[in-house]
């Protein structure tokens, strides 16, 4: 079995789709089968063929990106003209790109089983105070949806979504009506046999620091945690428009900033991180949580999307509402106090990893539906 999974950036890309796109890809290839990417970046703006960690990649020709998500035109389409006959199975991890409408249009034209990944934000809240740009993004993408949702999920042969919440959500979001080929397969995680033994000691984040991801709350939060311990280390990693809210508190809080960290180096970051915030609010299933989890970090975050999937509250870490400030602020001291709690629940999340979240079980699930819906197509 051949397949191409159509990612939006490249596997080394430091994004969620595109982690969980290189771990399935390189199970399928553990597997024996033939899985290659087919993807986009500004990096390679020409059509060209490039291995990276390991795996075949295919560039296509790149026009521009608009907040964050990439436009080939008719690139896509004009490139699986060329490539789409080599391969039996076309795996789309990019539902709201240019790239992914023209895959599925390709594959209804020329008959080839496609399989649509949802990602999450299948709901797109307008948040306050973020920017103008990701404002009209969100506009753009409700347009999108009212348009086109109900024809894409449509042309797709089978919908597999990461998180539960947004499975039920399909039909409900996307103006449509799906009621077969509809699966449950969530991120996945490796497990390390032995961890890198740093002291534990920052209270870390890491994503986009915009409005959406919530990095204003989370420094309200920790200016708060900060009259109870003052100067208590803070790890933040990420890039975004309130990037100057860090300038704003360094004299006040103690704040360790990193820009940017390669997905092979970010290891030895969660295992010098104590507990892990996430106040998104807006999320699926965040490939950061699950690191987290598999890294031994505790987890305090959001109860969004499908996060609650991945941490249940008081059980392996703690969950809150968006735009709470003072709970999450006690929470935080409240754990710092109770190291026993500390361990209960960093031993509950990697049990529950054991349980559903390892790559080798997603990647067997993802195998049964690639089979089916061969099956299928074939009668």
């Amino acid at each position: 079995m051949k397949i191409l999974q159509i990612s939006p950036r490249p596997p080394d890309f430091p994004a969620g789709v595109e982690i969980f796109v290189k771990k399935l890809t390189k199970s399928l290839k553990e597997k024996e089968l033939v899985c290659d990417i087919l993807t986009g970046d500004p990096k390679y703006p020409s059509e060209s063929v490039r291995t990276i960690s390991g795996i075949k990649c295919i560039f296509q020709k790149f026009i521009f990106a608009f907040g964050g998500v990439n436009f080939e035109i008719f690139n896509t389409f004009k490139t699986l003209i060329k490539i789409g006959k080599n391969y039996d199975i076309l795996h789309i991890h990019s539902f709201v790109t240019i790239s992914g409408l023209q895959a599925l249009l390709y594959a209804k034209i020329f008959r080839k089983p496609a399989i649509m990944t949802i990602h999450g934000n299948l709901k797109n809240p307008i948040i306050k105070n973020q920017s103008i740009l990701q404002t009209l993004k969100m506009y753009l993408i409700r347009i999108y949806y009212n348009l086109l949702g109900k024809m894409i999920v449509g042309f797709a042969d089978a919908v597999i979504s990461v998180s539960k919440i947004d499975l039920m959500n399909i039909n409900k979001e996307l103006f449509c009506s799906r009621k077969k080929n509809n699966y449950w397969i969530p991120n996945c995680i490796s497990l390390k046999s032995k961890l890198p033994n740093f002291t534990r000691k920052y209270i870390t984040y890491i994503g986009r620091l915009s409005s959406r991801k919530g990095f204003d709350d989370f420094i309200k939060i920790m200016d708060v945690v900060n009259t109870k311990y003052p100067k208590i280390p803070i790890l933040i990693i990420g890039e975004g428009p309130l990037q100057f809210l860090i300038d704003q508190y360094k004299t006040k809080l103690n704040i360790h900033y990193i820009k940017k960290v390669s997905n092979e180096k970010i290891q030895d970051f969660y295992c010098k991180t104590k507990l892990f915030v996430m106040n998104s609010w807006v999320e699926g299933l965040p490939t950061v949580i699950l690191e987290a989890m598999a890294y031994e970090a505790v987890v305090v975050s959001t109860n969004i999307g499908g996060i609650p999937e991945l941490i249940i509250d008081k059980e392996n870490g703690r969950l809150f509402s968006p735009g709470e400030i003072i709970l999450p602020a006690e929470i935080i001291c409240y754990l710092l106090e109770n190291e026993i709690i500390q361990k209960k629940y960093v031993q509950n999340s990697i049990k529950l990893i054991k349980r559903k979240f390892t790559c080798r079980s997603i990647a067997e699930n993802h195998l049964k539906i690639y089979s089916k819906i061969m099956r299928e197509m074939s009668t």
